[in-house]
C-alpha cells in the first residue's frame, strides 16, 4: 500500500512540475520564440559567412597561381600587376584582403616590390601581412628591417 502512495505522490509531483512548465511556456511564449528565431538566424548567418569566406579564399588561390609562377621565374612586374588575364599580387591583396590568400599576397607583393627597389611601398604591403606563419612572418619582419637599413634608418632597421 505504501508503494502505491509513493507512486501516486511521484506522479502528482510530475504533474505539478509539468503544469508549472506549461504555465511558464504559455506566459513567455513570444520572448522564447524570438530568442529561438534569433539563435537560428545567427547560426545561419555564421555558416553563410563561413561558406562565402571559403569561396573567396579559393578564388584568391586560383588567381594567385600565375602570380606565384611569375614570382618563381623572377618576372616580378608580371607577378605584381598581372598579365591582363590573371591578377597580380597587388590586385589580389586589395580584392581579397579578408582572406588568408589575400593576406599572403601582401607578403608576395612586399617581397617583389623590395626586389625592384620600391622600398616604401614594399613596407606598406609587408606591414599588411599578418599571418602567424612560422617561416614567412619572420621573413616579412626581416624584409622590413632590410628596407629601413637601405633607406638609412638604422634604429628602425634594428627593431
Amino acid at each position: 500500500m505504501s508503494k502505491k502512495k509513493e507512486t501516486a505522490k511521484g506522479i502528482e509531483n510530475v504533474e505539478q512540475t509539468l503544469t508549472q512548465t506549461e504555465q511558464f511556456l504559455e506566459q513567455n511564449y513570444k520572448p522564447l520564440l524570438y530568442v529561438l528565431v534569433a539563435a537560428v538566424v545567427l547560426v545561419g548567418l555564421f555558416w553563410l559567412l563561413k561558406l562565402y569566406s571559403t569561396k573567396q579564399n579559393n578564388e584568391a588561390l586560383s588567381q594567385m597561381f600565375m602570380a606565384e609562377e611569375y614570382f618563381a621565374e623572377d618576372s616580378l612586374r608580371l607577378a605584381l600587376y598581372g598579365d591582363g588575364n590573371n591578377l597580380g599580387f597587388i590586385d589580389i591583396a586589395d580584392e581579397y584582403k579578408r582572406t588568408k590568400s589575400g593576406r599572403l599576397a601582401n607578403f608576395y607583393a612586399g617581397a617583389s616590390l623590395m626586389q625592384i627597389g620600391q622600398f616604401e611601398e614594399a613596407v606598406t604591403y609587408l606591414n599588411k601581412y599578418s599571418l602567424d606563419d612560422a617561416i614567412l612572418a619572420p621573413q616579412a619582419k626581416g624584409l622590413i628591417g632590410d628596407e629601413r637599413a637601405v633607406l638609412g634608418d638604422s634604429a628602425e632597421a634594428i627593431k
